[in-house]
């Protein structure tokens, strides 16, 4: 634990997340100097997870921002700031690896381990608030849940840099909700391809 962890505000974005207050439970644990903005989606309309992270960050008051997931929980205390300051780069994700888990009468059971693959830019994201603001934050272009976060990795890539680090974060076993349908998805494929190619679109 470490006092310069008040300067972390944990922005989690959530529809109908039954293990929502057990993941902000887990991550309090080890961050209890941390703050918490939780920005709920509540119809039926496609998961527009990128701009809920959008709302979040309008909200935070802290020099460092945590992007995760409403599934997702540390296994052990890192230190993000020290971490991130000496990477120089606009964008850290914490972690490679992702433990499966289930939890059972608020016990944790352990699964498999997933390597991250090099495509996958979600799950936890850790930066200044300053650099979200200078890359625009989330693409409001992008429709339902997928490739949002391939296009936001884009948009630090060009700008700031980005780095991975050698973690193990644990995620959440669970049943995934229909939020999107092939139409909303193949647009977004596509968006990002575009991105890929012309670098100074920053539409958010």
């Amino acid at each position: 634990m470490n006092i310069n962890d008040n300067e972390i505000t944990f922005i989690i974005c959530n529809r109908g997340g039954d293990k929502l207050f057990y993941c902000i439970d887990k991550i309090n644990d080890l961050y209890p100097y941390s703050k918490f903005i939780v920005v709920n989606q509540d119809d039926d309309l496609p998961f527009m997870r990128g701009q809920l992270f959008n709302i979040g960050v309008k909200f935070s008051t802290t020099k460092y921002i945590c992007l995760i997931d409403n599934d997702i929980f540390f296994n052990d205390y890192i230190d993000l700031i020290s971490l991130y300051d000496k990477s120089n780069v606009g964008m850290l994700q914490p972690f490679d690896s992702l433990q499966q888990v289930t939890i059972k009468n608020n016990e944790i059971i352990y699964n498999e381990i997933n390597k991250i693959i090099e495509g996958a830019k979600g799950g936890i994201t850790f930066m200044t608030k300053e650099n979200f603001i200078d890359c625009n934050g989330f693409s409001n272009l992008m429709v339902g849940w997928g490739f949002e976060d391939n296009e936001f990795y884009i948009r630090n890539k060009y700008k700031h840099g980005y780095i991975r680090t050698s973690n193990v974060c644990n995620h959440i076993t669970h049943k995934r909700r229909v939020n999107t349908n092939q139409k909303n998805t193949a647009l977004n494929k596509e968006y990002v391809h575009n991105r890929s190619i012309i670098k100074d679109t920053l539409d958010g």
